[in-house]
């Protein structure tokens, strides 16, 4: 039976190509989240920022049309006690007002 070499020097090649493909991915996933920002309604608001820059600090911004205005109140709930849990800056009581307000206008 044939024994096959294994090489030694394809492990920091393969290393260097697997980290190159992370910053690649990295990159993509951050320029995503700037892009779906320029589709939010009235982008460019500052509502729409406050959204954006709030609700994108763990995920990208889903489109307020997804849920309807009482879902959004109760999802703004659960992602407020998933910011304490990971004991994160909380939303301040001004910004989580501007953010519901912009859902309750755009929202279905």
């Amino acid at each position: 039976m044939k024994q096959t070499k294994r090489h030694t020097a394809s492990i920091p090649r393969m290393a260097g190509v697997l980290g190159t493909a992370v910053i690649i991915l990295f990159s993509v996933g951050c320029a995503e989240t700037s892009m779906q920002a320029n589709y939010l309604p009235d982008a460019g608001s500052q509502a729409a920022e406050i959204y954006n820059d709030n609700c994108g600090r763990c995920h990208v911004p889903p489109h307020p049309k997804r849920h309807t205005f009482a879902a959004w109140q109760d999802i703004i709930s659960l992602m407020d006690r998933r910011i304490r849990e990971r004991n994160m800056p909380a939303i301040g009581e001004e910004e989580r007002k501007t953010i519901l307000s912009y859902l309750k206008k755009h929202g279905r």
